[in-house]
């Protein structure tokens, strides 16, 4: 009898003795659950990111051109979204994650109506600079950040929200089933 050995690495080119490589569709295979979770935990984490660098570039565009403003003072508080987007993808919290939602699509109207406008409205009658024209490129841009940054924490909340509904039919169905046979052992 003759001893053959095998590598178990991929990398070598070879497979275990009795198969010939073929099997690969009985192997495990990560849910689209956790496969759809990660994705949207990534797109939110980035858009917060990019939200932090929009909002120290309106944050410094504002600072030059008008201090103490309420437009300068809502920018510092939405410093937290991204912080609060963080937290709720570590924490799978869907109520979280609504927060940020919320706040997100307030922040993103708020840019666009108060940023936006009031830069327009300069622009318009004549009286602006190079640093508000930008300003009103930037704000479109961070808006749009806000924007896509919710449209990804929505698909997040449905995905949790959905998955907890399945189970939670699955444990009433178990929980149903069990109650029939404990009924059929009865009679």
């Amino acid at each position: 009898e003759t001893n053959k050995t095998f590598s178990l690495m991929a990398s070598r080119g070879e497979y275990v003795e009795g198969t010939d490589g073929s099997d690969h569709s009985f192997r495990q295979r990560v849910d689209p659950f956790y496969q759809n979770a990660t994705y949207y935990k990534n797109k939110v984490g980035q858009f917060s990111k990019l939200h932090s660098v929009g909002l120290l570039v309106m944050f410094a565009y504002v600072s030059f051109l008008e201090r103490g403003s309420p437009f300068h003072l809502a920018l510092l508080l939405t410093v937290l979204l991204p912080l609060i987007a963080d937290k709720a993808s570590k924490t799978n919290s869907a109520g979280l994650m609504l927060v940020y939602n919320i706040l997100a699509g307030l922040t993103a109207a708020y840019i666009v109506l108060v940023g936006i406008g009031r830069q327009l409205d300069m622009v318009v009658s004549f009286e602006h600079s190079i640093f508000e024209i930008a300003l009103i490129g930037v704000s479109v841009i961070v808006a749009a950040l806000f924007l896509l940054g919710g449209y990804y924490s929505r698909r997040l909340i449905t995905l949790w929200r959905d998955r907890e509904f399945e189970l939670s039919l699955k444990r009433s169905r178990a929980a149903g089933s069990g109650a029939q046979t404990k009924e059929s052992k009865d009679k």
